[in-house]
């Protein structure tokens, strides 16, 4: 017995370590990457969605606005390009009620920018997934009092349909239901704005969570929210072990693990593009990060999904986009960075 010290119950453990040390998961470094290449009509992609049963991936597009579809071959196709699509975002993809859910916003950046909306837009659109056309559009910065800036950024979708949209510039989170009732879920001083003259983003990407609840990033605190679909008002801040500074487009990996799309300028004033991994333990009261993977061509990544068995990351480009003059936007094909799963987090003893 003395020699034979790998039991049962410690063998899967040490087969466990072997692959993370293979694979460069216990040192932070993350396996070769691979991209999915494409050549779209709707330039700097923002948000995606998977639909399993063809292997179609959603694409939008900041400086276009159309939403069009990728094929596993890199193939792109025109799907949507509905008038009130200016900078379309966030995507929420509806299997069971074939629809596909479009945040659009209007940053001043797209072609079809409008001085009456630029600034001030928080719009789903709503499309049927069998046909491309556009069974509603809800203007939802119109819910509430006083006009102003608005941003609508990211969407998700509860078990029962119900979508959920993040406005960026207020500090609001929208609901519509499956028969298009708009309303405000919930609104909190917390998550104002830090400066109301720049453009940086406030509450920005959101996710479901089968046990009941919305987590959602704000960018420009670095920080994550727990929000309880029975009582919203309950909401919390997760407590996090490092600041999440950018964080963008997120989607819950597993019931304890999260992947956060992040670009943000970090202590020595280098920009860095990453997917992060954060993980909690207690049912998202706290978390913490727990893998920081950049894959050499990540660039700009706005938000990250399961496709298949990887991660999906958007290559947006959007520092070109917002920073270049318009002569020099010359990027025509993009990509989505590949990334493998991470490992299921084995909780701590």
């Amino acid at each position: 017995r003395g020699r034979d010290y790998m039991t049962a119950m410690t063998r899967p453990y040490y087969y466990l370590l072997i692959v993370l040390s293979c694979t460069g998961w216990l040192s932070g470094q993350s396996p070769a990457p691979y991209t999915l290449a494409f050549t779209p009509e709707g330039r700097y992609p923002e948000g995606i969605a998977y639909q399993p049963s063809d292997s179609t991936i959603y694409v939008t597009s900041l400086a276009d606005g159309v939403v069009g579809t990728i094929r596993p071959d890199g193939t792109y196709d025109v799907f949507s390009a509905d008038a009130g699509l200016i900078s379309s975002a966030g995507l929420a993809l509806d299997t069971v009620r074939h629809r596909l859910y479009v945040a659009v916003h209007d940053d001043g950046a797209s072609v079809r920018s409008d001085s009456a909306t630029e600034g001030r837009l928080a719009r789903l659109i709503v499309l049927d997934t069998r046909t491309g056309v556009t069974l509603r559009t809800d203007e939802l910065h119109q819910l509430t009092r006083g006009g102003g800036r608005s941003h609508g950024n990211d969407v998700t979708l509860d078990t029962a349909g119900n979508v959920y949209l993040t406005d960026s510039f207020r500090p609001l989170i929208y609901r519509v239901t499956p028969a298009g009732e708009a309303s405000v879920f919930l609104r909190d001083p917390v998550f104002e704005k830090i400066s109301q003259e720049d453009d940086t983003p406030a509450l920005n990407g959101i996710t479901y969570h089968p046990d009941g609840f919305l987590i959602v990033t704000n960018y420009e605190r670095g920080r994550l929210y727990r929000i309880p679909l029975d009582d919203p008002t309950t909401f919390a801040e997760i407590t996090l072990s490092d600041s999440l500074q950018g964080a963008d487009g997120i989607e819950l990996v597993n019931a304890n693990q999260l992947a956060v799309a992040r670009t943000y300028t970090d202590t020595s004033g280098t920009f860095v593009s990453e997917v992060a991994v954060v993980t909690s333990y207690d049912g998202w009261q706290s978390a913490r990060l727990t893998q920081q993977l950049r894959p050499s061509t990540l660039d700009c990544p706005t938000t990250v999904k399961i496709v298949r068995d990887e991660l999906y990351a958007t290559n947006s480009k959007f520092r070109e986009l917002f920073e270049a003059p318009e002569e020099e936007q010359t990027t025509e094909a993009f990509t989505l960075t590949r990334i493998a799963l991470p490992v299921p987090s084995i909780p701590r003893r």
